[in-house]
């Protein structure tokens, strides 16, 4: 009788040593699992967050451009004014500009 205790005694041993196995292998697997997921989310999560930073500089940059469009139009107007003043302007211009300095220098 004592020997059947002894052995049951082991065959329990045993039984729970292999329970203790499975649950740690098992659990093992659980958390290789959950990082595999884990890691599927981040990559998910970053993947839609870059997605959404390019669209808000894509928005920026057309608001951007929208804005500045008429601002440049007028400069490239007044650049192109500039550019065909005419010859009678221009020496106008350049008579009124040595008369200050010759009138400032002549009178010393």
């Amino acid at each position: 009788m004592a020997l059947k205790a002894i052995e049951e005694i082991k065959n329990s041993e045993i039984e729970a040593e292999e329970i203790v196995k499975d649950a740690s292998a098992e659990a093992k697997e659980i958390i290789k699992k959950s990082e595999e997921y884990a890691q599927n989310k981040y990559e998910d999560l970053l993947l839609k967050a870059k997605d959404r930073a390019i669209s808000i500089i894509n928005k920026a940059v057309e608001t951007g451009n929208k804005e500045a469009k008429p601002i440049l139009e007028k400069g490239e107007k007044e650049s192109k004014d500039i550019r065909n003043i005419s010859e009678k302007k221009k020496n106008k211009a350049v008579k009124l500009v040595v008369e200050r300095i010759v009138g400032i220098h002549g009178n010393s």
